[in-house]
């Protein structure tokens, strides 16, 4: 097209010059023709150059715009690489992060796993003599009858053949009884697959040092439940219950705070659960294990409360978020303790009040008159097994059905 383009550009210019050449003797006279033709041939050259010269500029502008064009493109080039390299930095580094953060997990989860197992493998105790009349004189419903003298050899096999199962049950929002939380517990099972009840085997199991174990597999079984519901009901929270000697298992317990400092999305799940008169030992090692879980989110809960002068801003001070008081002993509180003004007064602390071990209607009723907002008990359900009881947590049911209600043993 170009040369097509030149062609007609150099026709339109001969045309021109030849036109010139004829008009030159009719306006100049005395020319002759010859001058003429060669002023017209001038003039053709001229045009020529003209139009070459012109050619020229268009070429150079053209030429100029083409390479401000890639030197734009050289540039954003030049930055899409920059960010490509610094986004690959960012990737290794994220993936060396994760990958650290792996390993230390499963190097914590690790230690945590070997230390249960030599605690299986190595605690021993005496062979006990039979239980004390009142306990063995107080059996569950649907218990199987062992004798004290066997509940030793059946905790150490169930530990050893992994029949100590997870219990779960729930805690309820009050008057709605829609289930809020879950608070976890031990069974033990005989090698015929019957459950040990812990009236059955706490004496022996504290006796033996083995209830350090049963606690530590408690909170490494709440672990794995959280685990397996991942982000399904976010505000479901699993309160489990520690003993006074698994909070001074020094080989345990700082272990287990190794491991959640590395999965500190637990802490909107696991409430750790103290008793009142634990809370009140506390020692300097152990509270500085607690304030540490305390600062990384976790929240605490005192239960087996028997004195009800509590000092509220210290325990919200120490990450105490609940109070489990019995139902029994809320209502039959000191003439100078309204359970009104108590669970005032916890609120004014960001402390919510459970009432445990409700066991009948007429007790919910007396409950509501003090605006009560959370209940546990027999008469909401049951402990049933972590994987019973996880399907109800996935499904999101809220109104769990009563069940026959019996001792909470």
């Amino acid at each position: 097209m170009p040369v097509l383009a030149d062609l007609l550009f150099f026709v339109a210019y001969a045309l021109i010059s030849t036109i010139i050449g004829l008009l030159l003797p009719l306006t100049l006279p005395g020319i002759s023709p010859v001058l003429a033709a060669i002023g017209g041939g001038i003039a053709f050259l001229l045009f020529a150059q003209f139009h070459q010269a012109l050619g020229q500029l268009l070429t150079r502008r053209r030429l100029t715009r083409a390479i401000e064009q890639l030197k734009a493109e050289q540039e954003a080039l030049a930055e899409e690489v920059e960010v490509a390299k610094e986004a690959a930095q960012q990737a290794r580094t994220e993936l060396d992060e994760t990958m650290s953060g792996r390993n230390a997990e499963m190097v914590s989860q690790m230690k945590m796993i070997e230390t249960l197992l030599r605690q299986v493998v190595t605690k021993s105790g005496p062979r006990h003599a039979p239980a004390s009349a009142e306990v063995a004189a107080q059996p569950e419903a649907h218990e199987v009858e062992v004798a004290a003298d066997e509940v030793y050899d059946i905790m150490r096999n169930a530990l050893e053949e992994n029949r100590v199962d997870l219990y779960l049950q729930p805690i309820v929002s009050l008057p709605q009884r829609r289930q809020q939380h879950y608070e976890a517990f031990t069974r033990v099972r005989d090698a015929a697959g019957h459950i040990i009840y812990p009236n059955q085997y706490l004496e022996v199991a504290h006796e033996s040092g083995l209830i350090t174990t049963l606690d530590n597999l408690l909170l490494f079984n709440c672990v794995k439940v959280v685990r397996q519901l991942k982000n399904r009901r976010p505000g479901t929270r699993f309160f489990c219950n520690i003993a006074s000697a698994a909070l001074q298992d020094r080989d345990f317990f700082p272990q287990f705070v190794d491991f959640v400092e590395h999965n500190l999305d637990l802490s909107n799940r696991l409430v750790f659960e103290f008793k009142q008169e634990d809370v009140a030992n506390h020692g300097a090692a152990l509270a500085r294990d607690l304030k540490l879980l305390g600062r990384l989110g976790f929240q605490f809960s005192m239960d087996h409360v028997t004195d009800l002068r509590i000092d509220f801003a210290a325990l919200a001070e120490r990450h105490f978020d609940y109070i489990k008081i019995p139902a029994k002993t809320l209502l039959s509180a000191p003439g100078d303790i309204h359970p009104a003004d108590l669970k005032r007064a916890m609120e004014r602390h960001g402390i919510d009040l459970i009432v445990e071990k409700i066991e009948d209607e007429r007790t919910v009723v007396q409950l509501l008159d003090f605006d009560v907002d959370y209940g546990q008990g027999y008469l909401f359900g049951e402990p049933r097994p972590a994987r019973a009881a996880s399907q109800l947590v996935e499904a999101g049911d809220d109104h769990p059905a009563a069940v026959p209600v019996r001792s909470a043993g």
